[in-house]
C-alpha cells in the first residue's frame, strides 16, 4: 500500500534512530570520551561504529546502552555542533545554530539574537539540515577560535 516508512529499528542508548552515516557519541563512564564516532553498517540486531581512535567495532543492543551511545549532529569534518557556532556553508554562506536536535541543526541566517514576534527566524531567516543535508551543504563549523577557522577579528587604528 504505497509510500510506507520503514526504519531499521535500532536506536540509540536515549530512543532515537540510527542510520548509515549518522555521528555518535559515549555519554556514560563506561565509554571512553573521544571524538564522535559514525554508523558504518547497521545489521539486523547489531550497530558497527568507526571510532577515530579505536577503529571499527560492532555493538549489540546491550553494548549501545551500557555505553550510552548517543545520536548527535556533526559537521562535515565530524565534529559536534552546539548552540549559537558560527557555521558556513561549501559557497562560503555563514549562519549560526540557533536550534540542535539529535535528528537536526537549525542554523539562522540573520542577525544573532533577532527574532521576529512569533518566535520565528531573523532576518536573514532559517533552515534546518539533517546529517545528509549537512554532508550535501558541507557544514563545516567556523567560530573564531574553532580549529584554524578562517574568521579573524579586526582591530581599530
Amino acid at each position: 500500500m504505497g509510500g510506507s516508512f520503514s526504519c531499521s529499528g535500532v536506536r540509540d542508548a536515549y530512543g532515537s534512530y540510527l542510520e548509515e552515516g549518522d555521528y555518535v557519541e559515549c555519554t556514560t563512564t563506561g565509554g571512553a570520551k573521544q571524538s564522535l564516532g559514525r554508523v558504518k553498517y547497521i545489521h539486523e540486531d547489531r550497530v558497527t561504529f568507526q571510532w577515530p581512535v579505536f577503529g571499527t567495532y560492532t555493538y549489540t543492543d546491550s553494548d549501545i546502552r551500557y555505553y550510552g551511545v548517543s545520536k548527535v549532529m556533526g559537521d562535515r569534518d565530524g565534529y559536534k555542533f552546539k548552540m549559537d557556532q558560527i557555521v558556513e556553508l561549501l559557497d562560503g554562506t555563514e549562519a549560526w545554530v540557533s536550534l540542535y536536535s539529535p535528528q537536526s541543526v537549525t542554523l539562522n541566517f540573520g542577525q544573532m539574537g533577532v527574532y521576529d514576534a512569533g518566535g520565528g527566524s531573523g532576518v536573514g531567516g532559517t533552515r534546518s539540515y539533517s546529517q545528509r543535508d549537512v554532508e550535501a551543504y558541507g557544514l563545516r563549523i567556523a567560530s573564531a577560535g574553532f580549529r584554524g577557522s578562517r574568521r579573524q577579528c579586526t582591530t581599530c587604528a
